[in-house]
């Protein structure tokens, strides 16, 4: 059987959670973002689907207030891509908008609780 990867695991984890966080309220609406582009279909519906661009964060939420969090998901060693960097100085100051990069589930669950 295939292990999964501890990224994968955590992507895994914090989707569900965000899910909970949707049904309770916390969360208007979230996604799961990829990067790249694929091939799909065979012969005449065979087509090009271009996804986000490369370093865009693998989660997109926006939570009940309307602030907006990109979240990139990595493992404990784990480090960000030129691109990833990029990003994150993209949305460094955009108001609204938090960029972060995470590692352990508790890190979203921080996200969320109400400042003390």
């Amino acid at each position: 059987m295939k292990r999964m990867t501890p990224e994968k695991s955590l992507l895994r984890s914090v989707l569900f959670l965000l899910q909970a966080y949707e049904n309770h309220g916390l969360v208007r609406h979230f996604d799961r973002l990829n990067s790249g582009a694929s091939v799909v279909g065979s012969g005449r519906a065979r087509r090009f689907i271009k996804m986000c661009r490369p370093g865009t964060p693998d989660v997109f939420v926006i939570r009940a207030d309307g602030t907006v969090l990109w979240l990139e998901l990595k493992s404990l060693t784990g480090r960000q891509t030129e691109e990833q960097s990029g990003f994150e100085r993209k949305m460094a100051g955009v108001p609204g908008h938090i960029y972060r990069v995470v590692r352990e589930l508790d890190e979203i669950e921080r996200l969320f609780k109400p400042e003390s």
